[in-house]
């Protein structure tokens, strides 16, 4: 309904004709500072009016800051009071801002007491603004349902156990003496790793034998597993055992279980660090001494840095102490080792070695420590 608050003035049909014309006038925005700016008039609404420019794209101009509009088409225009009516805006800085309507005539217009414009074509200013609204939440809505299916893939690939997850090495060093003493050593040690996402499987096998002057001076086989499976990022679970044979320590079998946890402190691919704790029990039988069985502590680290996108050191350091006498019967094993490529592919390596074994507690005529240095030619397979 058209409010009588309107003056009805005589229809300009020239002014009419005029403004008919496809190339009368183009869309024109004078403001109050005397300048202007030509586009196409896209809305007015909450007191900002949208214009479609050649030179800039679509810009935002505040509503005080507008002496005048002109438009080439037919317009939209609501006002404070609730009235809308349809028409084409003209503005001459001598007569003011006018309306041309087809029903109501040339009409002055009051630019302070127009709340919204927009093309007869297109939606209510506050249509679009909702229509925006559900756009902007059907893109977060798609793009929260991406990331969760992004998300979902990569657990469904991290539950996934790789093709290839077996890797290993298997490695000999041989050592010998001729004339005032004939001796031949020989050492070696098998290794092999499976690993996915979640879980790491390390076994090995080495061995020590050693003959001089026709007698059998060392003869010692060493097998160790251990399975560690995470459950977070940086803590996981493990549980080993090692089984030792020493004919020249009296050592007929030495077998240590342990179940524990531990943690990365590093966890890098050419640098890491982890700590583990946990409870064991150790059986020791000798060929001359009574079995001795006994619930231990485990408590070490595992230590790996790539240097030089080459070379590979690892130390492996673990403290097993009596729970019984944690102060006077404890064991001490450490194995630091320097890997060196001697092919481009890293398939051949030599491998430099330094272990110790401390028994604070030995048999009867062996020593407290063990030092045993190696150097070995191993092949590393994927």
């Amino acid at each position: 309904m058209i409010r009588s608050c309107f003056p009805l003035a005589p229809f300009s049909v020239a002014a009419l004709m005029v403004l008919s014309s496809p190339s009368a006038l183009a869309d024109r925005v004078h403001l109050e500072d005397g300048s202007r700016i030509e586009g196409e008039l896209q809305r007015l609404h909450e007191k900002a009016l949208a214009v479609e420019t050649a030179f800039a794209g679509t810009i935002s101009i505040a509503q005080d800051q507008i002496a005048g509009l002109n438009s080439d088409g037919f317009l939209m225009i609501s006002l404070a009071s609730g009235d809308r009516i349809m028409g084409r805006l003209a503005y001459d800085p001598q007569t003011g801002q006018r309306l041309l309507s087809e029903t109501l005539g040339n009409l002055p217009l009051d630019l302070d007491k127009v709340s919204a414009i927009w093309p007869e074509d297109q939606p209510t200013p506050e249509r679009l603004v909702i229509q925006e609204i559900e756009e902007r939440e059907r893109h977060n809505l798609a793009e929260a349902q991406k990331q969760h299916e992004e998300e979902q893939k990569a657990l469904a690939e991290a539950l996934v156990t790789p093709d290839k997850a077996w890797s290993g090495r298997t490695q000999l060093g041989l050592s010998g003496a001729s004339g005032n003493t004939d001796r031949a050593a020989l050492n070696g040690k098998a290794t092999a790793r499976r690993e996915t996402s979640f879980d790491r499987l390390d076994l090995s096998l080495g061995w020590r034998f050693a003959r001089e002057n026709g007698q059998e001076t060392e003869n010692e086989v060493i097998g160790d597993a251990r399975l560690e499976r995470d459950f977070s990022k940086r803590w996981f679970a493990f549980g080993s055992i090692m089984l030792e044979q020493d004919e020249f320590e009296d050592l007929d079998l030495r077998s240590v279980v342990t179940l524990g946890s531990g943690y990365f402190f590093i966890q890098e691919n050419d640098h890491e660090l982890k700590a583990r704790l946990g409870l064991g029990y150790q059986l020791e039988a000798f060929q001359t001494s009574p079995t001795e069985e006994e619930a231990i502590l485990s408590l070490g680290y595992d230590y790996k840095i790539q240097l030089n996108g080459r070379l590979l050191f690892t130390h492996n350091f673990t403290y097993l102490p009596s729970l019984s006498d944690p102060v006077n019967d404890f064991r001490v094993q450490s194995d630091a080792a320097l890997d060196i490529p001697v092919t481009d592919n890293k398939a051949w390596s030599v491998k430099i070695g330094l272990r110790n074994q401390y028994d604070n507690r030995p048999v009867l005529g062996n020593e407290k420590l063990d030092t045993f240095y190696t150097v070995s030619l191993g092949y590393n397979f994927q």
